[in-house]
Parts: structure tokens; sequence; C-alpha cells
């Protein structure tokens, strides 16, 4: 039972979120970077990302973001 509510809470934190992303345009390069980091990592789950050429195309693209919004 815990699980479950623990799943829904999760779930309604991550909608929120998300709405948030759409709604307020990022102010600035850091903002926008953290954005595209967490699409990024949302695509990083998918079976589509799994192939290893992809792995290794996120984790550069990750570590470009990080470089480049610090």
């Amino acid at each position: 039972m815990k699980f479950r509510s623990t799943k829904r809470h999760c779930t309604s934190v991550k909608r929120d979120l998300e709405k948030f992303l759409i709604d307020a345009p990022a102010k600035s390069l850091a903002e926008a970077g953290a954005k595209a980091r967490y699409v990024i990592l949302l695509f990083a789950r998918t079976a589509e990302a799994q192939d290893a050429r992809r792995q290794k195309l996120i984790a550069c693209v990750l570590d470009d973001l990080a470089r480049l919004t610090e």
C-alpha cells in the first residue's frame, strides 16, 4: 500500500515539474541547460537510448551542458 502511495506522489511531483518546465521559459543559459538535461535523462531511460552509441552520445551531451552552463 505504501509503495502505491509513494509512486502516486512521485508521479504527481513529476507531472507538476513538467508543467512548470513547459510553462516557465528559461531565464538563463543555466536554466535552459537544466531543462535540456531533464529531457535528455528522460530519453536515456527509453529502450531506444540503450544502444552503446546513443549512451555515449547522451554522456557527451550531458558533459557539454555541464561544462557550458557552469
